[in-house]
């Protein structure tokens, strides 16, 4: 309906989620949930979509994704922290694709998983491979291998797209999963990346990157190549996310 949802934290430590118009009369309190490790609290909410009907939050500091209807009542809980399938380790962003399928970014584990809406993993993108002697799930830097994830989008014919942040790079999937390409180099030049951490797709094609602790969008064609960037003044501090209307 173009609405804007936003999320944010009150004082009591409450995680507050919120429907506004465009013009940014309020519509509705969707949700409020208190702090804490309770299955109707939220420790450290990074990211949330909606659907049709409900909200879906991840909830990092659990490890879990948690669904609230618009009244605020909590219908589901999905994941516990761990390395194993269904698990999660301080996951970074979620999106749904056109079946309502989840994409999760799991950073601390190195992958990109798909769930469908009963809690299933459908798939998993990365090594996803245990290393003994370092306790956790390997790392990588060729393709589709990941290190460290921590943004994820779709575009409209639903190609994924992954913020490889410990790689400074993004790379794009088709919709199962078979790798396309990456682009990005290290740096904080124009067109280099450092640490990007949120994508955007526009219609046309065109991908928008932010970087983590950054304060600047960069723009890139379909194919990858530098196209602009927008520089905030550093007063504005680090971008943490942001999204696209249809112009």
């Amino acid at each position: 309906d173009n609405n804007i949802l936003i999320g944010d934290f009150l004082e009591n430590g409450d995680s507050r989620f919120q429907k506004f118009k465009l013009e940014g009369s309020l519509v509705s309190l969707v949700c409020q949930a208190p702090s804490g490790e309770e299955p109707d609290s939220l420790d450290n909410p990074v990211a949330f979509c909606v659907d049709d009907e409900n909200l879906w939050v991840l909830d990092s500091g659990m490890g879990q994704l948690k669904c609230f209807n618009q009244q605020g009542k909590l219908l589901v809980v999905f994941g516990q922290e761990g390395m194993e399938e269904g698990q999660l380790l301080s996951p970074a962003d979620v999106v749904f694709d056109r079946h309502y399928n989840l994409w999760i970014a799991d950073p601390d584990n190195n992958r990109l998983v798909k769930w469908d809406k009963d809690g299933q993993t459908l798939q998993v993108l990365g090594i996803n491979q245990f290393d003994d002697e370092e306790d956790w799930l390997i790392s990588g830097t060729e393709e589709g291998e990941f290190d460290a994830p921590q943004g994820v989008t779709l575009d409209q014919h639903g190609n994924i797209y992954v913020a490889d942040t410990g790689n400074h790079r993004i790379q794009k999937f088709n919709p199962l999963g078979e790798f396309l390409m990456a682009f990005g180099t290290y740096g904080k030049a124009s067109g280099s990346l450092y640490l990007p951490s949120r994508i955007a797709v526009d219609e046309n094609g065109e991908i928008f990157v932010s970087e983590a602790n950054g304060s600047r969008i960069q723009k890139f064609s379909g194919e990858g190549n530098f196209l602009y960037q927008i520089n905030l003044p550093s007063s504005a501090g680090s971008i943490k996310t942001f999204c696209l209307d249809t112009n």
